[in-house]
């Protein structure tokens, strides 16, 4: 790398190759940069002949020692956006005894560099090296085969939620029997509680009085409670038989149309 002392217009011809072969750089639109570690500052000055960029860095522009790079960018437009860099182009040092040419004339700062430029060639495609590789379809069946992961997650992620969803309502079906067993369970439960609290009676006229569940008090049966015998007294009052029972109903006892005594027994 050339060493140039700080403070001299260095004369730069820069030989840029394009894949190894001489490609003309003229007609493109470009733009040339001196690159310090501090700074890039842009030569607006410069010519192209065929591959070959000429320019000076003039001394007004350099402001501390250092490594310089300069760096190339084609803008061309409508072409790819390309840049080429020559890092370590020339060091500028302090002191004439640090330069490393002695045999340069004075006045004569001529650096000469070469960078060469590898332009990619088109390769095959995506779909053309899933085909290389045995495949085969459109590219429609390529996309698919790239969505094929995806949609098969998917499926499993519905499948999977639909499985929750029938789940769920199976557990809500048993929850919703449950609470209806838990209600009939305590229905039977108050029912069974209602009954020993209140348990059939012997009202005051002999017969059982029964608890009704609805209206919460108690009813009269047909059930008369007496066991014993027994022993009524008749009076003929008017056509009509009287029966007088010391305990009892007095209904039970009747003549039928023939004049019997008709006995209702419980």
């Amino acid at each position: 790398m050339r060493k140039v002392r700080i403070g001299n217009d260095i004369n730069v011809r820069w030989e840029v190759k394009t894949d190894g072969k001489a490609v003309s750089l003229e007609g493109r639109a470009l733009k040339l940069y001196v690159r310090s570690a501090y700074r890039k500052e842009e030569i607006t000055t410069f010519t192209v002949e065929g591959c070959v960029v000429s320019f000076t860095y003039p001394a007004s522009m350099q402001r501390m020692t250092g490594a310089r790079a300069v760096i190339l960018e084609d803008a061309t437009e409508g072409a790819p956006r390309r840049t080429v860099c020559a890092d370590q182009a020339f060091t500028l040092v302090a002191h004439s005894c640090e330069e490393n040419d002695d045999d340069v004339e004075f006045g004569d700062f001529m650096v000469s560099l070469q960078s060469n430029v590898l332009i990619g060639k088109p390769g095959l495609s995506a779909y053309e090296v899933w085909l290389s590789e045995g495949n085969t379809g459109t590219l429609e069946d390529w996309y698919a085969f790239l969505r094929k992961p995806a949609t098969d997650i998917a499926a499993d992620v519905a499948e999977a939620e639909a499985e929750r969803k029938a789940a769920e309502t199976a557990r809500q079906k048993a929850e919703e029997g449950r609470k209806l067993q838990a209600e009939e369970c305590k229905k039977q439960t108050d029912r069974a509680k209602a009954q020993a609290d209140h348990p059939n009676i012997i009202g005051d006229d002999g017969y059982w009085m029964k608890w009704n569940e609805e209206t919460g008090e108690y009813e009269r049966t047909d059930k008369y409670s007496k066991g014993s015998f027994d022993y009524p007294t008749f009076d003929v009052v008017e056509g009509r038989l009287i029966a007088c029972i010391t305990e009892g109903d007095t209904d039970r006892f009747k003549l039928s149309d023939e004049g019997h005594l008709l006995v209702a027994v419980n």
